[in-house]
């Protein structure tokens, strides 16, 4: 079965539920919607019986945590995308076909290292997977994870990432 999985950028920029079946978001997508048309979007959807509101279980968002680490996107993904992500994966653990509709690169980067298809609804996508570095441009100090503050612990520096060669 394909699961369509839908992200807050999807509300925002006017997906349209009623093509798709089995469409699904998490509940905290709603806390990020701030414009008006873009709530009634997803409440209509939720009324209609078009998108179902479901959360990932703690197995799931614990495998996500290790991936994001990973994959040096700690500090890009919000609690939101990170339940998304782990509604994709549990999906997919049970033999479905997932695809995430967002515009977020983040999200779109970690899908694409998941085996998670993706699409846009106003941007073209990524063009390539990138893993993260996250570093002291001081010190030179790299991070598995980034401290709370982003400050590096040894010299004080605004931490960076850049990408993996």
């Amino acid at each position: 079965m394909k699961i369509i999985l839908i992200d807050t950028s999807a509300f925002i920029n006017g997906y349209n539920f009623y093509q798709n079946k089995s469409i699904y978001t998490v509940p905290n997508v709603k806390k990020e919607i701030f414009n008006e048309l873009a709530k009634l979007r997803y409440e209509n959807a939720v009324l209609s019986g078009y998108l179902i509101e479901k959360n990932p279980t703690r197995e799931y968002l614990d495998q996500i945590e290790k991936i994001i680490e990973v994959a040096g996107e700690t500090e890009l993904l919000s609690n939101t995308d990170k339940q998304i992500l782990a509604l994709a994966l549990m999906f997919k653990s049970n033999e479905n076909e997932v695809e995430i509709i967002t515009d977020d690169y983040s999200l779109q980067n970690l899908a694409t290292l998941m085996g998670i298809d993706f699409k846009s609804t106003i941007t073209k996508g990524i063009k390539k997977v990138l893993k993260w570095i996250i570093y002291c441009p001081g010190c030179k100090k790299t991070y598995n994870k980034i401290p709370i503050d982003g400050i590096c612990v040894i010299c004080g520096t605004q931490l960076k990432r850049k990408p993996k060669k």
